[in-house]
């Protein structure tokens, strides 16, 4: 296996980052004074709360938002120091981040809404249903987290930080990370939308993420009182006995045969279909 690879395989929970067309913006100021952009799509009814990963925006989530708002409320947002939201932080933790989401959850009214994070945002939404209480109808997490128990030493951290740096904006690592039969055209669309140059503080937030996945992760499901399920791609398998030491009634929904970027870009249909059956069972629980 090359470098690259290999690199990717250490972060799969965690990238990439895209740039697209953009949403018409709304705007919050989060809980630091720092505007946030969020979008919304489809009609009045139950709500999903869709975050973006670690470099990613928004836009995102284009292969996905017009199935979902058919008959659904879709909030799609930047997080601060990325897509078109502010970017004057100072504090670069998980726990801000889910504070964005409850910014946004807040300004619209929402009312159990089920919060969606893919990669790095699954962190943030965590963070956010921690605050956010019976005020969340539950959470979904997006191929991140499937070995709970993993760790990472600070020298680790470094490492991934660094090989990624090395290897930024190659295509052969978007193409790992998209999945088995990725075309061309997909690959060279992820290209496109990625920046070339990202801003130095990506790396803080990478090495932050990385430290909370590892001090912070189980603490944080713990505290959680609302239910929580995944979508996840079928490789690397998700350990779901380990995940319900923490959250027992845990569930997971698996695409085969697509990567990290793949669960929601190469096969859009079969992540939406997902997705909608838990999103409908947390719905009806929470009397939404």
């Amino acid at each position: 296996m090359s470098s690259s690879r290999i690199v990717f395989s250490l972060v799969v929970l965690l990238l990439i980052g895209c740039r697209g067309t953009q949403w018409p913006p709304l705007a919050v100021v989060s809980e630091d004074g720092i505007d946030i952009a969020y979008s919304v799509h489809g009609p009045e009814g139950p709500a999903m709360v869709l975050v973006h990963g670690w470099g990613n925006n928004q836009t995102f989530f284009d292969p996905n938002v017009p199935s979902l708002s058919r008959n659904h409320r879709i909030v799609t947002l930047d997080l601060v120091g990325f897509g078109e939201s502010g970017q004057d932080r100072t504090d670069w933790t998980m726990e801000a981040f889910g504070q964005d989401v409850v910014a946004v959850v807040h300004a619209l009214e929402l009312e159990r809404p089920v919060l969606v994070g893919f990669s790095m945002g699954g962190a943030a939404v965590l963070e956010a249903a921690v605050s956010l209480g019976p005020r969340a109808a539950g959470v979904v997490l997006v191929d991140v987290f499937k070995d709970v128990n993993a760790r990472t030493d600070a020298e680790t951290r470094e490492a991934v930080v660094n090989g990624m740096k090395s290897i930024w904006h190659q295509e052969e690592g978007f193409r790992a990370m998209i999945g088995p039969g990725a075309p061309d055209s997909l690959v060279q669309m992820v290209l496109e939308r990625t920046p070339a140059d990202p801003p130095e503080y990506w790396w803080d937030v990478l090495e932050e993420v990385l430290r909370w996945s590892s001090s912070d992760l189980t603490s944080t499901l713990r505290a959680v009182d609302v239910p929580i399920a995944a979508v996840n791609a079928a490789e690397p398998p998700t350990d779901v006995e380990a995940f319900r030491t923490y959250v027992p009634s845990f569930e997971v929904k698996t695409i085969p045969e697509v990567g990290h970027l793949g669960v929601l870009w190469l096969k859009p249909e079969a992540f939406n279909a997902a997705l909608l059956t838990f999103v409908e069972s947390m719905s009806s629980d929470s009397g939404g």
